[in-house]
């Protein structure tokens, strides 16, 4: 009898620890699905932040494009105006430039 009263309290003992563990997955479980969460939303913010980037360099490329052709129209017409255009935008690809400076990008300015 008291055998069988010791196994009985072992059993209880296993279960208790069985549904602990069974809880315990099902917090690692809970985990795993915001860790992938998580990961899905920062290869999203990784590609956004890449894109904009991107539209970053093409804007910069576009002023200095603009700053070049109002300089070169200043210089052939004598034309003032086209002088303060073109350091307009020679001061927005400035603005540019600190603007991925301060995000972290390196820019080679050729």
């Amino acid at each position: 009898m008291i055998y069988h009263q010791c196994a009985g309290c072992e059993l209880e003992w296993f279960h208790e620890k069985l549904e602990q563990k069974q809880q315990e997955i099902e917090r690692y479980k809970q985990f795993e699905q915001q860790y992938n969460e998580f990961i899905k939303s920062w290869e999203k913010y990784q590609q956004d932040k890449e894109k904009m980037i991107e539209g970053l360099h093409n804007y910069m490329k576009e002023l200095d494009r603009r700053g070049q052709k109002a300089y070169q129209n200043s210089v052939i017409d004598s034309d003032r105006h086209q002088l303060g255009m073109a350091e307009a935008y020679e001061v927005a690809e400035m603005r540019l430039l600190d603007i991925l400076k301060e995000i972290g990008v390196t820019v080679a300015r050729g």
